[in-house]
């Protein structure tokens, strides 16, 4: 007996949604079509003419809103590691 197989819903969603708005409003384990994640340099090397380009993962500063009695603000969050000069 064939059983059919399960996989994760993706949320439909009329557009594709910023990096940046996309890790300040979703949980961790959230799927949806994104945008603005990373950007290419190039690399300044002699490599073939299709291996030019270094990518990197933009990490935007983000704010989170925290509801706790403890903070109750707005808390902002950076990258401290590899940031895109």
């Amino acid at each position: 007996m064939d059983t059919p197989k399960q996989t994760a819903a993706i949320p439909k969603r009329k557009k594709d949604i910023p990096w940046e708005e996309f890790l300040a409003s979703h949980p961790p384990g959230a799927i949806l079509p994104i945008f603005q994640i990373a950007t290419k340099k190039a690399a300044g090397n002699s490599l073939p003419s299709f291996l030019m380009w270094d990518y990197f993962l933009w990490t935007p500063d983000v704010k989170l809103y925290c509801d706790n009695e403890a903070c109750n603000k707005a808390q902002f969050f950076q990258c401290m590691t590899n940031p895109i000069s």
